[in-house]
């Protein structure tokens, strides 16, 4: 995260450019480049469209940012990854879950990082499935 806010702060719209072009290789998965080139486009644009300094600044704070203690969660939680997320990978996530008392821990077949981009019909479902169950 410093470097990735190094190169925002130091290259501007190039450097957005260069990390968008970065994490859409590396957090999108083989399925939604192939069959999902909006999704794609979106992932990209979603980045580059950022102001270089606020995101800089996103990825300081980041890099610095103490991790909160998951076992203070005490609220009914979903926790959605995609099979191919290289920022949020499946183990780490169940492993989130398992320090939340109650977690659902949802993975995602053919889905990398942007999981509602790529999967936007099964991040509705098993939304309307998680509070359909707290509703009832």
């Amino acid at each position: 995260m410093q470097a990735r806010g190094e190169r925002a702060a130091k290259e501007g719209v190039s450097g957005m450019n260069t990390i968008a072009d970065a994490l859409v290789q590396a957090a999108t998965s083989a399925e939604t480049k192939t069959k999902r080139r909006t999704a794609v486009a979106f992932v990209r644009e979603s980045l580059t469209r950022q102001d270089p300094d606020g995101y800089a600044r996103s990825c300081f704070a980041l890099a610095e940012a103490a991790p909160a203690d998951p076992a203070r969660v005490s609220c009914p939680t979903l926790l959605v990854t995609g099979d191919e997320d290289s920022v949020a990978p499946p183990q780490s996530v169940r492993l989130l879950g398992e320090k939340i008392a109650g977690a659902q821990v949802e993975v995602l077949r053919g889905c990398g990082h942007w999981t509602p981009v790529e999967k936007p019909d099964e991040c509705i479902d098993l939304l309307r499935r998680f509070y359909q169950r707290r509703m009832a």
